[in-house]
């Protein structure tokens, strides 16, 4: 799953991020990822760890949470339908349950 947000005040100096996208299954722990933002950088796209397996047409949570110096500066929090034909899925090698 990919996440893509524009930063509406791009930092002055390195940010650090957060992402932590629902659990694609029923009984599976929530994926995260981690990373830095370069100062200046207008854009992050964020792409989730592999995905086990999907409910197709479920809406999952997606919350960013951006951090300088290690104080937690913001949160932002998105809902996203994931929605994608079965044949692909399976081509990809992605469980549908």
């Amino acid at each position: 799953m990919l996440a893509a947000y524009t930063l509406l005040q791009p930092g002055e100096a390195a940010t650090s991020y957060k992402v932590v996208f629902d659990s694609m299954t029923s009984k599976g722990a929530h994926l995260t990822t981690e990373g830095v933002i370069t100062a200046g950088t207008p854009e992050l796209l964020v792409k989730s760890p592999v995905l086990p397996g999907v409910k197709n047409g479920r809406t999952y949570a997606v919350l960013l949470t951006l951090y300088v110096d290690g104080e937690q500066l913001a949160t932002h929090k998105d809902l996203v339908k994931f929605s994608m034909p079965s044949n692909i899925l399976k081509e990809m090698g992605i469980k549908e349950y």
